[in-house]
């Protein structure tokens, strides 16, 4: 029934209402809304019983991934849309859908959907060591963060390499194909042109896409591959390539402390100061997601991290990025967050008398 629903409201003039109404409805396609809510679905902090929906992410996250793509393209940050562990295809093409609606702004710019499709791949230990290993060298020999990966203060809460070891083995996570994502791509008439699917393990299938495609850029970069090494892997090809004031999110960061031990080796490693800011959810929710955006040494004004809604901007119709109070202002704050702590993040901005 859901695919028949998809089918049926895919195939309307969604012309006929305002483009942010339209993506509104869209995502709660997506999210399979009418036929299968229920608790955990605005912040995504339940899977989806049965696994009836074409995304796990909830309201919150599906709403920020479009806002970010928006934001990109309406403030001129080159590049494309990649997303690495794409599950069902649903954030990807709620990006895909972005693109089309912002129509002549947006001309060119493709979605690229990254995954295995055939699960999580199994842990290295071996590099797992190897990456920490790497990174505290290059950490000391540029004083990034050097005192950081003295011991013991390196040494992570949680080994991610025991919380990774089972990961592959999680059914939910591995019940798609690329297969069935071209197949609910059609039928919701996303435009096959403009999706690029890229199959096989991270620290492959990347490789492979970039070195055939040397002048390839991304305005925005949206991790989900859970484990150390797919998020590392992932982070580790597509940063270099990632636009100034392009937008990177990650989506277990604050969930999954292997993907969060990753990313912070690799900010110190590099030398990443941007601050990390939690993706905006109501008082009450269950957090998840996090992002930054990328320096741009070229400007002098760094273009805003809280994007909010601006006049001539897309945005759902309904949620925090929706007029009257967008979550737009940046509270820069030292927040804990999921127990995460030193996470800035984005507020109403009120609006004036």
């Amino acid at each position: 029934m859901l695919f028949l629903l998809c089918a049926s409201l895919a195939a309307r003039d969604g012309r006929s209402d305002s483009d942010a109404r339209h993506l509104s409805l869209f995502r709660d396609l997506i999210l399979n809304r009418m036929y299968n809510y229920h608790a955990g679905l605005e912040d995504g902090s339940k899977w989806p019983p049965n696994a009836e929906a074409l995304s796990m992410a909830g309201q919150r996250r599906l709403d920020h991934f479009s806002a970010m793509v928006a934001a990109a393209v309406e403030s001129d940050v080159t590049g494309h849309v990649i997303e690495t562990g794409v599950w069902r295809g649903g954030s990807s093409f709620m990006a895909a859908k972005t693109l089309e609606l912002l129509g002549p702004r947006a001309q060119g710019r493709r979605t690229y959907l990254a995954d295995s499709f055939r699960g999580i791949p199994s842990t290295d230990r071996s590099r797992v060591k190897a990456i920490e290993q790497q990174a505290r060298v290059k950490a000391a020999r540029g004083m990034v963060g050097v005192f950081e990966w003295i011991w013991p203060f390196g040494k992570p809460a949680v080994d991610p390499i025991t919380v990774d070891m089972t990961a592959q083995d999680l059914e939910i996570l591995n019940d798609n194909s690329a297969a069935r994502v071209r197949e609910d791509a059609a039928r919701l008439r996303l435009d096959a042109s403009r999706l690029r699917f890229v199959v096989g393990y991270f620290n492959e299938s990347l490789p492979k896409l970039l070195q055939s495609k040397p002048d390839l850029t991304f305005a925005v970069v949206r991790l989900d591959g859970d484990t150390f090494l797919s998020t590392y892997d992932a982070l580790d090809q597509l940063y270099p390539r990632l636009s100034p004031g392009g937008f990177l999110i990650v989506d277990d960061y604050l969930g999954w402390s292997s993907c969060r031990h990753a990313i912070d080796t690799y900010r110190r490693e590099h030398g990443i100061t941007e601050r990390i800011v939690a993706v905006p959810h109501k008082q009450g929710e269950g957090w998840a997601g996090v992002y930054w955006r990328k320096h741009d040494p070229q400007r002098k004004e760094q273009l805003p991290v809280c994007v909010g809604a601006p006049t001539g901007s897309l945005r759902p119709a309904d949620g925090l990025y929706a007029p009257p109070r967008p979550y737009s202002k940046l509270d820069a704050a030292a927040h804990t967050i999921s127990g995460v702590a030193g996470l800035a993040k984005c507020v109403p901005r009120m609006p004036t008398a």
